[in-house]
């Protein structure tokens, strides 16, 4: 009975571990800080109307690098997490200030707020394999056109 009941609080605090790890990687807007807890060999996939899978770690911090640049405030909120070892799922908000081009819009210190869900593939050291994130990036090319309407009528 002990050894189950240290298994559970181990995989517990694993899953609070992995869960606050990925939340200050995505919330610390550097490409540097975010690589070290991917793999070399990562695969990214961004589902949407941008639809792309990133492959490796040079064109993943392109890729955030660009993101970052778009929206350099991006702040992300997880909730809802769950565990099923290796595999890590989250639903998340986030919100910032669109200032550039991003899904298919311009931004003009736009603000923008969505939500979406990840599920990350760990190796057995904790490394993120994988990713593949889901969420209406449509919504985002909503609030800034509803946005630069508002601006328009005033």
């Amino acid at each position: 009975m002990i050894n189950k009941v240290m298994l559970f609080i181990s995989m517990d605090l694993t899953h609070k571990s992995m869960f606050k790890r990925v939340l200050n990687a995505w919330n610390s807007r550097d490409p540097g800080h975010f690589l070290k807890i991917v793999s070399d060999y990562i695969v990214y996939q961004h589902a949407g109307s941008d639809y792309m899978i990133i492959r490796g770690k040079e064109d993943l911090k392109s890729y955030l690098t660009n993101l970052w640049k778009a929206i350099p405030n991006l702040k992300f909120d997880f909730f809802n997490s769950a565990w099923n070892e290796p595999v890590f799922f989250v639903e998340w908000n986030a919100e910032g200030n669109l200032v550039g081009r991003r899904y298919d819009t311009v931004g003009n210190n736009t603000p923008i707020k969505f939500s979406g869900v990840a599920v990350i593939i760990l190796n057995k050291d904790g490394i993120v394999l994988e990713q593949r994130t889901y969420f209406n990036d449509v919504e985002i090319v909503k609030q800034v056109r509803d946005t630069a309407n508002m601006m328009k009528s005033d």
